[in-house]
């Protein structure tokens, strides 16, 4: 046999036997959910951050979300812990929040944050609480 096609014929057995080992993970994703509407109370089971003319964003399972969010005035946690990152629009002040469980955070003195990154924990994805 040629010796380029064995070499060939390595490299691949070796690359299905390297692909075979290596177990499949699971993907974590946080998603953008519907909320309900308004005929129907919200679903306060999921997290939520809500903007200061009542619109409202909901986040379902545990993984990290890049987003990008103005004018929000309330950040809810729902069934998880969940970390905001953020900065307040009139200042830029940065920030990261963690909130326990059942837990509603208002951005008290009229002030405004953009939310840019969600992470629902939970699973695999654990976040502390400080």
């Amino acid at each position: 046999m040629n010796q380029a096609v064995k070499r060939v014929l390595v490299t691949a057995v070796a690359a299905a036997g390297f692909a075979c080992a290596i177990p499949a993970t699971s993907a974590y994703a946080t998603n953008i959910t519907y909320c309900g509407d308004w005929m129907l109370p919200p679903q306060n089971d999921l997290a939520w951050v809500e903007t200061g003319d009542g619109n409202r964003m909901c986040f379902a399972n545990a993984g990290s979300l890049n987003v990008s969010f103005n004018g929000v005035t309330k950040l809810h946690s729902g069934n998880n812990t969940v970390r905001f990152s953020y900065y307040i629009e009139e200042n830029n002040y940065y920030h990261e929040l963690t909130v326990s469980s059942w837990q509603e955070v208002t951005i008290g003195w009229g002030l405004h944050a953009h939310v840019y990154e969600v992470l629902v924990c939970g699973g695999p994805t654990e976040c502390p609480v400080f």
